[in-house]
């Protein structure tokens, strides 16, 4: 009798809204650094996001607040909850926005590495 196969866990798939070039490959290192297996998606402007957001389900998005194309990464954040209440999210911003919103993780902008990584790091762990 074989062994039963035992099905690997699907890599957590993130969206990265951020309309800063300069910015994204940071946070994307940042992703890779904590958990090398994720499927990670950029978005750099808001009509991008929202069509990757109703194309396939994310576990976590992060999103710039301010975004090129319409809206906030607010406005993307709920939409992300409006299709999954479960996905993780969180937001950046370069402006003085204080506390996220209904609890969503806010990171301040400019960041270093511990920063960033101390931010990113509960949005991945424990697995969803």
């Amino acid at each position: 009798m074989q062994p039963a196969l035992q099905e690997q866990p699907r890599p957590l798939r993130v969206l990265l809204i951020e309309d800063d070039p300069d910015v994204a490959p940071l946070i994307y290192r940042g992703l890779r650094k904590l958990a090398p297996s994720l499927s990670i998606v950029w978005a750099s402007d808001a009509p991008r996001a929202r069509e990757m957001l109703w194309a396939k389900p994310f576990d976590v998005v992060i999103a710039d607040y301010a975004i090129d194309g319409g809206g906030t990464g607010w406005t993307l954040l709920e939409e992300a909850r409006a299709i999954d209440a479960r996905v993780r999210c969180a937001v950046l911003s370069a402006l003085p926005l204080g506390v996220g919103k209904l609890g969503t993780p806010f990171l301040r902008k400019p960041f270093d590495e511990r920063e960033l990584l101390t931010f990113l790091r509960p949005l991945l762990d424990p697995p969803l």
